[in-house]
Order: C-alpha cells, then structure tokens, then sequence
C-alpha cells in the first residue's frame, strides 16, 4: 500500500477539520434564510495509522468530530460543542440546526428548508401558511384535511373535522353523510336514501325513485350514464352529455362537432376546424410543413385543392401559387420542355409552380374570400420585407415570412421562359389600357407588362 507523508497527511486532516467546522458555523447561522445542507455520506470515514500517515481518510474507530457512521444518533460523549443543537448531539444527515438551539428533520432527500416559512413533506417543500403534510404527501389546508396519514376532502369551513372519504361518503351543504348504495342524494332538494335507494320529491310524487331517473323542474328524465344534466341547454347521447349547439338544439356527435355554436361535419364525419380542414369530403390537419415551416392550410371548395398561407404584417398571403384551371382556357401550366402544343394533362409544372394566367383571367381566378393583389397590397409586403425583399421572400433565398416565391416563368401567347430563373406575379393594378404593374421575384419592385402576358397568381385575402 502506498504512503503520504507524516507532514502531508495531517496538513489534510487539519483542512478537512477547519471545513468541516465551517459548515457547522454556516449551517447554525443560515437562519432565517435556510437552504440546504447536503447530507454526509454514512461511507466518510478519516483516521490516522499508527505510523502517524492517513490511510484511505479511515480510522480505526470509524468516527470524525463525533459524526458516527452508523445511522444512530451522535452520543454526547463523541461530539464537541460545534455538532450540538440546543446542548445535545445529533445526526446531521437526518437533522439540521438553527441558531444552535433548535433542531429539524431534513427532507427525504437531505436537503434543509426555512421552518419559519416552510415545511418538507417527503422530498418536497410547501409554504407553511397554505399546506400541511399527510404523510409525505403536502396537501392544501383549505379543501384537505388529514386523518391517520389517509388524505381527505375537507366538507364545508366551519368544522375542520368534517373530512370526508369519497368512495363511502359525500359532502351535502357541509353535512357529511354515507353514500346510498354509491349514489349521492341531496337533502336540500328533499331526498333520502331508503334501502339502498335515492328517494323524494318530483313534482307531485313524494317517493319518485332516483335509481334510473333524475327530476328537473318537476319532470322525470333519464339519466345520462350515471349522471343527470340540465335538459334546457344539454342532450345525451351515448351516455354522453353534451351541450346544445346553435340555436340551442341537440344533433348527433357522431355526424357533426360543434364549434362556436356552429355545426362541422365532413362526409357525415365530424371535425374541429380549429385542427383540422375538409377539403374534397376528405379530413386534413389544419396545418403541413411547406418548404421546412409548418403553415396553416385552406381549401379551395372549387376543385379541392390545398393552399398554405401566412400572415405577414396584416394580410394573409396564400404562400404558393395558384393552380386553378379557368373556364376560359386562359390559363396555362408552363409547357414540359418548352412545348407550347403539350397538353396541361399529368404537367407536373403545375403542381410545382401553379399555372400562368392572362390579367384578365387572374382578376377573377382567386378562391371566394380572397382577390388579386393591387400594386399597393405588394407595396406593403415589399416594405415589410425591407431592402433584401428579393431574398427574405424567395425559397432559394432566406425565406424569412413563409411567402415561398418559386422562379415559375412567364409566357405569352406562344412562347415561354425562364422557369426556373425568375418568377412573375400580377397585380390588379392598371397601368394604361392594355399595359398592368407586376413583380417579379429578381428584385420584386413594380414593373409594367401588357395584360396579355401570363405570369403567375398570389391571392391575399379579403378584409372581412
């Protein structure tokens, strides 16, 4: 075994001492605002050999200071005046001291607490004022009370014994009394419990049994389950109550949802619209991830289709381009390799990019409740935006609002380019009779083109 030297080993034990006794000091003067002490180690052991060296910090007696290993209590005998509370020895894992008078049991996990403010229930500290323990569990004063370490329900305020165990018992205007045969009754609405039975009044009937029933204004109803409800604005369903929707009426929960007074269904399923969207007899989650941003989605009840949008300073931007296919044959997928003749069916530029639109056509091409931007409303997103707009609104870009601008192209009559290169979108604006404004994604300020040209859609929604 290994040696310290004489000189090295009792310049440790003296330093481990003065530590020692500097703890003691700062734990009898933390008071009034006690933390914590942690508990020592019942494995600390410190001794000297014979041979004047510390072996493994152990003794031959096992003891330091007159802290014993064991788990009992110090003897006054082994202690000296640093490790008394109030005169006597104690454990300083199990207990604490303040103002070395006066001694506390830890918390479970060893940790000390205010006792003027505060009590340990288990591991955990409560304001004193408001809680007690009931066992190691803390429990509000006000609406608990505790009996042989069982938890109960406070009944009422004025009688601090009134507690009450709810699986026998029940509170009734601060009265407790045995559950009939598991059932409450009220004795203010003149019941009673008969043989296991709820019993009183309804209307004229002096002995109406409640084994099934309930009365509400006089009148027998069955109950919901196990449970009675207010017939004027509730309904049961199932065994299930519900509360009336609308105009105060009942409907059936398996069929619609009710939000906001207003009936949901979609395909005869119900739905909450503050999670989830119809779209084409179908149930969707009201948001989906659009290029690495979670976004809130809308239907477009003309054909089915789906369209994330934002919220950029105060209007509603659809964040990617429209895709519907007008009537009038003035809109047009951009060509696959560049064939003007190709046909629009299975063009996957569409699902991509959306379709190009002649102004004509796209002044009227927006989903109900939303409309092609003016000059103006692109202002106001450029603005927002700031100077790097052409940056922070673009997907290859930042993309910093969520609007995803896409490089869809443009065409003409016959021609089309730069998919993939630049994109272009229509404002409502007119400049001269057969000219508009537009912007396009290479610097988004405002240009002018003629109406005849096809560039892409961003709807921005109505101010209802």
């Amino acid at each position: 075994m290994s040696t310290i030297p004489a000189k090295t080993a009792f310049a440790v034990l003296g330093f481990a001492v003065i530590l020692f006794l500097s703890c003691s000091d700062y734990e009898r003067q933390v008071f009034p605002g006690v933390e914590t002490f942690p508990p020592l180690s019942s494995e600390t052991e410190v001794s000297s050999s014979s041979s004047g060296e510390v072996d493994g910090l152990s003794s031959s007696s096992g003891e330091v200071d007159g802290l014993s290993s064991s788990s009992e209590d110090v003897s006054s005998s082994s202690c000296d005046d640093t490790d008394k509370c109030g005169g006597e020895c104690y454990d300083k894992r199990t207990y604490f001291c303040i103002n070395g008078t006066t001694k506390y049991k830890r918390c479970d996990d060893g940790n000390a607490y205010n006792p003027m403010y505060q009590i340990c229930c288990g591991s955990t500290k409560y304001s004193k004022e408001t809680y007690a323990c009931c066992g190691t569990i803390g429990y509000e004063k006000e609406f608990f009370g505790c009996r042989e370490e069982v938890l109960l329900k406070r009944c009422g305020t004025t009688n601090p014994e009134n507690l009450y165990n709810e699986e026998e018992q029940f509170c009734a205007s601060g009265d407790v009394l045995r559950l009939c045969n598991g059932r409450m009754y009220f004795t203010d609405k003149e019941q009673y419990c008969e043989d296991g039975v709820v019993k009183g009044r309804c209307g004229d009937n002096m002995d109406f049994d409640f084994t099934n029933n309930f009365c509400y204004n006089g009148t027998s109803h069955d109950l919901c389950g196990s449970k009675d409800y207010n017939p004027d604005n509730q309904f049961c369903f199932t065994s299930t109550i519900y509360d009336n929707c609308g105009n105060n009426e009942s409907y059936n929960p398996l069929i619609s949802y009710c939000y906001n007074k207003k009936l949901y269904s979609c395909n005869d399923k119900p739905y909450n619209p503050s999670t989830h969207i119809c779209c084409n007899e179908e149930i969707f989650p009201l948001k989906r991830e659009h290029y690495g941003k979670m976004k809130e989605q809308f239907c477009d009840e003309r054909d089915g289709t789906r369209y994330v949008k934002v919220d950029i300073d105060n209007q509603t931007w659809m964040a990617e381009n429209l895709n519907f296919k007008t009537e009038d044959g003035n809109s047009r997928c951009y060509p696959i390799n560049g064939n003007t003749n190709s046909s629009d069916d299975d063009n996957t530029n569409c699902g991509i990019y959306g379709r190009l639109y002649n102004l004509t056509t796209a002044k009227d091409a927006c989903p109900d409740d939303w409309h092609l931007p003016s000059n103006n409303e692109w202002d106001i997103l450029v603005t927002t935006a700031g100077t790097d707009a052409k940056t922070k609104l673009k997907v290859n870009g930042t993309d910093d609002y969520g609007f995803s601008a896409l490089p869809g192209g443009k065409g003409s009559a016959s021609t089309f380019d730069n998919i993939g290169t630049n994109g272009y979108w229509w404002s409502s604006t007119i400049s001269t009779t057969s000219k508009a404004y537009y912007r396009t994604s290479g610097s988004f300020n405002s240009n002018i083109d003629n109406q005849s040209s096809r560039f892409s859609v961003r709807c921005v929604k109505d101010n209802l």
